[in-house]
């Protein structure tokens, strides 16, 4: 979404007979300026047409609803909420950014909504441009959760927004999950499945479908309160996911892959994820240094070991753990923020026909199982920047919006 001033948009000019039917005399016109506040109509009293005045407000691209309002997107929805995007620490366009939303019973009248959520929809701040979502939770009675992809968030920007309109009790279910992790995305799972239903119990949200079975003795008992809804909890004794392998997880060329992490322990060498009986990819907790990440990744043919700081895991205390592979060097990120020096590295990520496992890695007659909570784990083809890892995490800590107030046509 790019949203510049009112000022930076061409003005259109039209007589009142125009509007009314009635001949006037030029000084009479009307300047019509359509921009990132919506469409706006004033007269022009000094009569230049060239001249025509701007109200302050949209000159700054600050709009009050009402002076110069978005078009209502379709009659059919009842209620909108604008809702406003906080970029303001990041100097980097964020473009095709899964966007997480929370609306408590406080915040959205649950009686003007369907029963699932179906009449939701998002449109870009254009008023016409419908946004792809994807529903993780609703719940009437708590907090839903959802996540949109927003085509483009500027550059240290407070004022980017977006619509959410409701309110349509005829509407079908416009999810497009897969949309929403399009941008180079191989994995991401929500884990927020029961591990006792039917297998394959957990749902890669992207178009690859790449799911998930439990292994060992979960329960229903083992979907718990995670981060951004439920999790997985992780027994340490012989819990853990198994996702098959596929081509789309072949990541070569650059990778960033990430998850909540809740170790329950101070135990030593714990994997929480690992795609590999050897060490072409292992993610592993306190096995070199105190109380750290270590990750190891076979990149060009050599063993490329990679650290967090050391003191940034606690028993009972969520973290946010990324790695990322950009082609020259690797590097550990912690709740957003770079973690340990960066590695020197070249060439390509190593692949391997294994499972992808979540919560264990085995070698022999090295077994280790992890002991914890995970929660949303994701797996990209692609480098993430800096910024975006951070924003990321800033969105996931529900930092990132602002839901205003509701408006109706």
């Amino acid at each position: 979404m790019k949203m510049r001033p009112c000022s930076a948009y061409p003005f259109t000019y039209r007589t009142k007979s125009d509007e009314n039917g009635l001949v006037t005399p030029r000084a009479a016109v009307i300047c019509v300026l359509v921009c990132a506040c919506g469409r706006i109509g004033f007269d022009n009293k000094a009569g230049d047409s060239a001249s025509c005045l701007v109200p302050t407000d949209c000159q700054s691209g600050n709009c009050t609803d009402g002076l110069c309002a978005t078009p209502w997107w379709r009659s059919s929805w009842q209620y909108r909420r604008r809702i406003t995007l906080d970029n303001s620490a990041s100097p980097e366009v964020l473009t095709d950014f899964p966007l997480l939303l929370s609306f408590a019973t406080s915040e959205l009248d649950y009686s003007k909504t369907m029963d699932r959520g179906e009449d939701i929809r998002f449109v870009d701040a254009d008023g016409t441009s419908e946004l792809a979502h994807e529903i993780q939770r609703w719940v009437e009675t708590g907090t839903s959760i959802v996540w949109v992809e927003v085509p483009q968030i500027d550059a240290s920007s407070t004022t980017d927004y977006i619509w959410m309109y409701y309110g349509n009790p005829m509407a079908l279910d416009g999810q497009q999950p897969a949309e929403v992790w399009s941008n180079a995305y191989a994995g991401v799972w929500h884990l927020g499945e029961d591990p006792a239903a039917t297998a394959p119990q957990i749902v890669d949200s992207t178009a690859n479908a790449n799911q998930g079975t439990s292994n060992g003795t979960m329960t229903s008992a083992d979907q718990v309160v995670g981060v951004i809804n439920g999790c997985l909890e992780f027994d340490g004794e012989n819990d853990f996911i198994s996702i098959a392998h596929d081509v789309s997880l072949d990541v070569t060329a650059a990778t960033t892959i990430s998850a909540w992490v809740r170790s329950d322990t101070t135990s030593t060498n714990e994997d929480f994820m690992a795609k590999t009986d050897f060490d072409v990819m292992r993610m592993i907790l306190r096995e070199r240094g105190v109380n750290n990440l270590k990750v190891v990744y076979t990149i060009g043919g050599n063993e490329i070991v990679t650290l967090s700081d050391d003191n940034i895991l606690e028993v009972g205390v969520w973290l946010h753990l990324t790695y990322r592979y950009d082609g020259s060097e690797t590097q550990v990120f912690v709740d957003g923020q770079p973690s340990g020096p960066p590695v020197a590295a070249s060439g390509s990520l190593e692949i391997t026909g294994n499972d992808l496992r979540i919560g264990y890695w085995g070698s022999g007659t090295d077994q280790r199982y992890f002991r914890g909570r995970v929660d949303e784990v994701r797996i990209s083809n692609e480098a993430r920047s800096d910024h975006w890892i951070a924003a990321q995490h800033k969105s996931m800590r529900l930092g990132f919006a602002t839901l205003g107030a509701e408006q109706t046509p």
